[in-house]
């Protein structure tokens, strides 16, 4: 009688345990594979443009002014990422709002929401780090500009590193 109530017992736990390990793996795949998939997506377009950016710096005037053609590439380039952007915005504003979140899936969306805090100087990314280049860029000498460029992507990448490593420690948790 008591060994069958014993029995009974485990064999519910393990079922629990399948259950929330199924829930895990569900979250994981469909919203944290997207929403990292979509923040390096993000992470790409920054660093190509960025580096774009300075090869352009290399070829033209010696003092970027507000009519440079940098900007204008900035400024297009940031208007064909909005879609990037939303989507992220989309799921991080989703995961965030979730009252069952782990530690672990908290700790990636603070360090994402670094990111962006970083890159566009808001939470949400309804602006974009191009735009906040553009501004730094103006007045500033090719030489100048190049640093900055090089510093601003030195530090996304930096940004970019913390979220993996977020991202790894929270699949190491939900992925068994």
């Amino acid at each position: 009688m008591i060994i069958d109530l014993i029995d009974k017992l485990i064999s519910r736990i393990i079922e629990l345990l399948k259950e929330d390990q199924r829930v895990k793996k569900s979250m994981h795949d469909d919203f944290v594979i997207p929403l990292i998939g979509q923040f390096e997506e993000i992470h790409n377009n920054y660093t190509q443009t960025f580096i774009k950016y300075r090869d352009l710096i290399n070829d033209g005037n010696s003092l970027i002014l507000k009519t440079d053609p940098i900007l204008k590439e900035i400024k297009k380039d940031s208007l064909s990422s909005d879609i990037m952007r939303i989507k992220l915005a989309a799921l991080w504003r989703i995961l965030e709002g979730r009252r069952d979140n782990s530690d672990n899936l908290m700790r990636l969306l603070e360090y994402i929401g670094r990111y962006l805090e970083f890159a566009v100087r808001s939470p949400i990314p309804n602006n974009d780090a191009r735009v906040n280049l553009s501004s730094d860029l103006i007045g500033a000498t090719k030489e100048q500009a190049s640093s900055i460029i090089d510093e601003k992507l030195n530090l996304l990448q930096s940004e970019f590193a913390y979220v993996q490593e977020q991202y790894q420690k929270l699949k190491m948790k939900m992925v068994k």
